[in-house]
């Protein structure tokens, strides 16, 4: 892949450092952590879905934007999103390491982990937005 295009996929290193440092004081932890964990751009899958509702049968497909390796100590990001959704995808990825560094993500039920990082993320995406005007 050519530089300019993969410039296009990734997020540039200022508002890496930026998503960072938001959630690093947000959660009151050191910065330092979040630089021993890789970030990957690639195409992520789709989930799919069948219940049953009443006598009906539904299908819901839902896509996934980022997700959190715990084990690798890795992020996956999907690059076909547009780079303002690929920021917010950051963020929450980013509040999940920050939940593991603090052990959250053992003690509280998976609701409670992916209800805290959607608010706490969406909380720093509009702080994000406000440092950079674009």
């Amino acid at each position: 892949m050519k530089l300019f295009e993969r410039k296009l996929y990734e997020i540039n290193p200022v508002d890496l450092e930026k998503a960072k440092d938001l959630v690093a004081k947000f959660y009151n932890i050191p910065k330092e952590i979040f630089n021993r964990i890789r970030i990957e751009y690639t195409k992520l899958p789709y989930l799919l879905e069948m219940r049953k509702i009443g006598n009906y049968v539904y299908l819901f497909v839902e896509k996934i934007f980022g997700i959190y390796d715990v084990l690798k100590k890795k992020i996956y990001i999907d690059k076909n999103l547009p780079y303002m959704l690929k920021i917010l995808t950051l963020l929450h990825e980013l509040v999940h390491v920050a939940q593991h560094y603090i052990g959250i993500i053992y003690r509280k039920s998976k609701e409670f982990v992916e209800a805290e990082a959607r608010k706490v993320s969406e909380y720093l995406f509009r702080m994000f937005r406000k440092y950079f005007k674009y």
